[in-house]
């Protein structure tokens, strides 16, 4: 069965606006406190760095929140990569709470979309239980898969090679300055031996290349193989599996290419190879990983809404061509929430600012008349707060609406999974 992109987005789009309201009486909790667990983390990490409790009172009158979180996240940067206990701690406990307060929601309101089942009444609820133990194992799993199974032996690939060319570059050669007098002995490393000789490209270019066309071997046949024929109607057996190879090997080579040569430069010269190869190998790579990301993408609706961690019906969602619709739908999706985004931070936004504008010098004009000319002392921080708070309110209704698409997707897939994997079936037992 074929997805089309035009439903699957516009039901996304529908659950995420029509059902405002109960995403809304779901959500408003776990959300508004993973903004004061995102604004504790930040004086967390800020304390620990200093050595003593840093809160509001202790940032400077022209130091804004969005400045302090900037700092704190260079600072927790700077941890991880120094491989600081504490800093690895507090990120991690981040990303453990922030899942958890996502998947509350979250999984109700798939199973909402996907089922029609309303989530439980209240308002002050932050459940985890069953189901949202199923959702996070079922994004674990995407991750896990994407970035360990498949990224995993593609990344330990590339750090052999480079380990590799930089032991031969670090090799000592001897030499004979003078070739009068075998006495007179200079040692040279190999890099600068290949650079004379103008050989540097040589091994960089046979490793990464034989690397990258590994690579695209196994890309051509998972590709052939991922658009073959699933079915045993008359359509099937008319179908051209030479041509279809030949069709997936050309646009795999023009994808390679292009990156390639791009990332490498225009025109590739003989030194430029070695940097061809390289960009080829990782183009490749990204291309299973998002390969990988996308037929996974749909577990955790599966999951969520099946009550089961089965793979059933997961990978008929994108079979076949159904891939690249897939593709399609989420580019779409993707590109209507960036619109929607950039409409909040260039009109709303700066609306909010011009107004409360207005608002405060209305307001310190009126304060002068009863303050012996001068303004009140409370106008300004006092505005600066109703800024503030309107802008959270309008990205907290942001992330109402993105999280309210993302469930609507998710439920969708679901459904379509069962048809899919329903139809495979009958057409199975047909054959």
């Amino acid at each position: 069965m074929k997805l089309r992109i035009f439903s699957v987005v516009g039901e996304a789009l529908n659950f995420g606006l029509r059902r405002m309201e109960t995403i809304m009486r779901v959500a408003w909790l776990p959300l508004g406190l993973i903004l004061i667990f995102d604004m504790t983390r930040v004086f967390v990490i800020l304390s620990v760095a200093n050595g003593r409790v840093i809160t509001f009172g202790d940032l400077a009158a022209n130091v804004t929140f969005q400045r302090a979180a900037l700092g704190a996240n260079r600072l927790l940067e700077k941890g991880l990569d120094e491989n600081s206990v504490t800093m690895w701690v507090i990120h991690l406990a981040w990303i453990a709470i922030n899942t958890i307060l996502i998947a509350s929601f979250m999984a109700p309101l798939i199973r909402f979309a996907g089922l029609g089942e309303r989530p439980a009444p209240g308002l002050f609820r932050v459940p985890f239980g069953p189901d949202q133990v199923r959702y996070v194992i079922g994004l674990i799993v995407a991750l896990f898969v994407s970035f360990v199974v498949v990224w995993g032996p593609i990344w330990a690939t590339s750090n052999y090679i480079l380990e590799y060319i930089g032991e031969a570059m670090k090799v000592t050669y001897a030499t004979f300055p003078n070739p009068e007098s075998l006495h007179t002995i200079r040692e040279v490393h190999g890099l600068d031996v290949m650079k004379s000789s103008d050989r540097l490209w040589i091994p960089e270019f046979g490793l990464w290349s034989a690397a990258a066309g590994a690579l695209f071997v196994f890309a051509w046949f998972a590709l052939t193989w991922h658009f073959r024929a699933a079915s045993a109607s008359d359509a099937a057996r008319r179908s051209n599996p030479a041509a279809r190879a030949a069709v997936i090997f050309l646009l795999l080579a023009g994808y390679v290419w292009a990156i390639a040569s791009r990332a490498s430069g225009s025109l590739l010269q003989i030194g430029q190879l070695a940097d061809a190869s390289y960009f080829a190998f990782v183009a490749l790579a990204l291309l299973f990983v998002l390969y990988a990301g996308l037929r996974l993408f749909p577990y955790s609706g599966v999951v969520a809404c099946r009550r089961s961690l089965a793979f059933a019906g997961t990978f008929s969602v994108t079979r076949g061509w159904n891939l690249a619709r897939m593709i399609g739908a989420m580019l779409l999706l993707a590109i209507i929430l960036f619109a929607a985004f950039l409409l909040v931070n260039i009109v709303a936004v700066p609306a909010i600012f011009t107004v409360t504008g207005i608002l405060e010098a209305a307001v310190a004009s009126y304060t002068k008349l009863y303050n012996s000319g001068e303004v009140g002392a409370w106008v300004a921080p006092a505005f600066a707060w109703l800024r503030t708070i309107l802008a959270i309110v309008i990205y907290v209704f942001w992330a109402f609406f993105t999280y309210g698409i993302n469930a609507g997707l998710l439920g969708r897939l679901y459904r379509e999974s069962e048809r899919t994997d329903g139809a495979a079936t009958r057409l199975k037992a047909e054959a």
